[in-house]
């Protein structure tokens, strides 16, 4: 499905913020383009990814890591319920798993805004 980005109904007072959101889409289309032009338009790049939701976790035990598990527990601070979700949505998602729940900007296609991984960018006029 395609979406476009709109823009807001009246320009943001000085005190304003303007944020936008996408889901996935891959690399084209309007959000992908002020995503790639943020810095030239004033806006503010950011990223959430899937691990600052507390609800993706599982409990389950997992006792032996994978050398990229190890890098993200010691890079982000990912618990071992956090590994367990992780490798359920790669087992269910498959190659999406990447887009759908993302690890840094540059992991799905692109970056559009993921599921649960979400790009925003924001502007403060």
């Amino acid at each position: 499905m395609s979406r476009k980005l709109s823009p807001p109904c009246a320009p943001p007072s000085a005190d304003g913020e303007i944020f936008l959101e996408s889901t996935p889409s891959g690399a084209g289309g309007k959000f992908y383009d002020e995503w790639q032009r943020a810095s030239q338009t004033g806006y503010t790049r950011h990223f959430y990814p899937w691990w600052w939701d507390a609800n993706y976790r599982r409990k389950i035990e997992v006792v032996k890591f994978t050398e990229e598990e190890i890098e993200l527990i010691r890079r982000h601070g990912l618990d071992p319920g956090q590994i367990a979700f992780r490798r359920e949505m790669r087992a269910n998602y498959r190659n999406r798993a990447r887009e759908e729940y993302a690890e840094d900007p540059r992991a799905a296609s692109w970056l559009p805004a993921i599921a649960s991984s979400i790009p925003i960018l924001s502007s403060s006029a």
